[in-house]
């Protein structure tokens, strides 16, 4: 008689951060896209509460081939999902994810760099506090996880020195709350995203000395020495590829408006929708271990 197999459960609570238009909601979203099709062959399936919201996106928008819309401050939604990963049993530390993922809009991101780190560009003194106020507060509901998730998608010379001044301006406050229970069992995880995109997706197997190292070496080098073990490093691609033997992107561009090209890319072929690496970061917020499978 065949002993039954222990089923191992882990609950990760988590926000998800990162400058507008990184496509942290769409990776949201992409983590339904297996349960989509109707002969699900992947690894990973996730449903729970306020899923539909995900679900209108989905259909009224990614399939649509419209832009996703972004997150606005007073719709960060806490999504809820439940995760089971298949051959479990080649992992030690989880079968399945129980996930709660708020889904912080960039606009936050972009209020830390202009109260903190340029508040010349602000108006007046009283909006400057108000401003300083209101990233007070977005810190304070940060403070009540200890898991966080960047997600980035630029690595231009300029953007390395606005991510490094933003980070050191984090770092110091998680050092100044460093007795929380939150900030002393903290993992952060921190995600190129959109990464089928060709320049860099050969450096997804190794993101953290490929991408991280080389592109944004001077955020990089920080969050190393400040974090230590409590940061990691990942890329994933909410859109995917086209095939296992198809490398181009899962997505098109659609014409140029005037806005900047990550404002108009568009999945490509719905009915092939595979994301990529978008259950690694999660798993190991919630383990501590890396799962090493490209088509997670």
């Amino acid at each position: 008689m065949k002993a039954k197999t222990l089923i191992k459960s882990i609950p990760v609570q988590m926000c998800i951060m990162g400058p507008r238009a990184s496509g942290k909601t769409t990776y949201l979203a992409s983590l339904l896209a297996p349960g989509l099709r109707a002969k699900n062959s992947g690894a990973v399936k996730a449903g729970g509460l306020k899923i539909h919201k995900l679900e209108d996106i989905i259909s009224n928008f990614i399939q649509q081939k419209k832009a996703v819309p972004p997150t606005d401050l007073n719709e960060e939604y806490d999504y809820r999902f439940e995760i089971a990963i298949e051959n479990a049993k080649r992992f030690r530390q989880a079968h399945k994810i129980q996930l709660s993922a708020k889904d912080l809009s960039g606009e936050r991101f972009d209020r830390i760099f202009q109260a903190h780190i340029n508040p010349a560009s602000l108006k007046s003194p009283q909006e400057q506090k108000q401003l300083a106020e209101d990233v007070q507060d977005f810190l304070s509901q940060c403070f009540t996880m200890n898991r966080w998730m960047f997600m980035l998608t630029e690595w231009q010379t300029g953007k390395d020195e606005e991510y490094f001044k933003v980070f050191q301006w984090l770092c110091d406050r998680i050092d100044e709350n460093s007795k929380l229970r939150s900030i002393q069992t903290l993992r952060v995880a921190v995600v190129m995203a959109k990464c089928e995109r060709g320049e860099i997706w050969g450096g997804r197997l190794d993101p953290e000395a490929d991408l991280f190292k080389i592109r944004l070496h001077k955020t990089y080098n920080l969050l190393k020495n400040r974090l230590k073990k409590k940061v990691n490093f990942f890329a994933c691609s909410a859109y995917g590829i086209l095939g296992k033997y198809d490398p181009r992107p899962n997505r098109f561009y659609t014409e140029d408006d005037g806005t900047h090209a990550e404002y108009r890319a568009r999945l490509r072929d719905f009915d092939n929708w595979h994301p990529y690496g978008v259950i690694e970061p999660i798993y190991w917020l919630g383990t501590g271990e890396n799962l090493h499978n490209e088509f997670l």
